[in-house]
């Protein structure tokens, strides 16, 4: 069984890029299928969806993602595993217990992004568009679209095909306003492009989550994993320490903390979604009154 991990940056992400490189070969990955940016440029793929790709933001909202994913799926047999990780990652551990869960439990395996729920972080034609504008949808978990990896089977290609689809539509992926006729939902804050489309169809296929193995999932180790004094964070919105852990921890994820997530880059840094406490207040206090309904339905009225 081959293992190949596939990754693409910019020049602004290079050596991040390269130092994810190096990291995965010192830990147990020989073979990486890297891309720059400007590979993509040359091909049809390019042609086809320029007026998406020519978007600076994620160099095209990441568009590129399902396709250098199907692209190494290409080069691989069945069976074999495909890791997609973002550039700014760098390994700090074998993968050796996530492989594990790709070989023989999962063929396509995601992680939770903490308990930030897609209607923060989902523009309304996203639901629609994708025919999942429902409660089942509106309240499941964000995954995290910076790292997962893929076993190669027909099912797993057919995911990703419909990931692909998905994403190359411009309404969908792109942060151009609704035109469907319909508002974002009452806590919706920013569109999450790529990631917004993968924690859909996550939840459409019932896809398990794990706990995302950078510092940002260590908030949700069990007992047996944690680390005195180790990072500590709800999820990267709130972006603060905490001293407790989660009361529900991933007891499906036996493993450490295997990636370090440091998002380096030259130039300027980008800028945050701000979580202040007096920022758009009448906003956050719209997105509280919407989650105490949603708390209400869901655990009074059985919604």
């Amino acid at each position: 069984m081959r293992v190949v991990l596939t990754n693409l940056s910019n020049e602004l992400f290079l050596e991040s890029r390269l130092r994810l490189n190096a990291s995965a070969r010192q830990f147990g990955i020989p073979e990486v299928n890297s891309y720059d940016i400007g590979a993509i440029r040359s091909t049809p793929f390019y042609a086809a969806n320029k007026a998406v790709l020519d978007n600076p933001r994620g160099l095209g909202y990441w568009l590129w993602k399902p396709y250098i994913i199907l692209e190494t799926m290409n080069r691989v047999e069945e069976g074999d595993i495909v890791v997609y990780s973002d550039s700014g990652i760098e390994f700090t551990a074998p993968l050796d217990p996530l492989i594990e869960l790709c070989v023989q439990k999962e063929p396509v395996v995601l992680f939770a992004n903490g308990n930030l729920r897609n209607s923060m972080w989902t523009k309304r034609d996203c639901f629609i568009l994708m025919n999942l504008d429902r409660k089942k949808y509106w309240r499941g978990i964000q995954c995290d679209g910076s790292f997962a990896l893929f076993r190669k089977s027909r099912e797993t290609i057919q995911f990703l095909n419909e990931f692909l689809t998905y994403c190359c539509d411009e309404r969908i992926i792109s942060d151009m306003p609704n035109t469907m006729g319909k508002k974002n939902l009452p806590d919706f804050i920013e569109h999450r492009h790529d990631q917004s489309i993968l924690s859909l169809l996550a939840c459409h296929y019932q896809l398990p989550y794990y706990r995302i193995p950078t510092q940002y999932g260590n908030h949700y180790k069990m007992p047996a994993w944690r680390v005195p004094g180790e990072f500590n964070q709800v999820n990267q919105y709130l972006n603060r320490p905490v001293d407790f852990y989660a009361a529900a921890p991933f007891v499906n994820s036996p493993y450490g903390q295997l990636l370090d997530h440091h998002r380096l880059k030259k130039g300027p840094a980008a800028k945050a979604v701000k979580s202040g406490v007096f920022a758009n207040l009448p906003v956050r206090i719209k997105r509280k009154v919407y989650h105490s309904w949603v708390w209400i339905d869901e655990h009074l009225l059985n919604g």
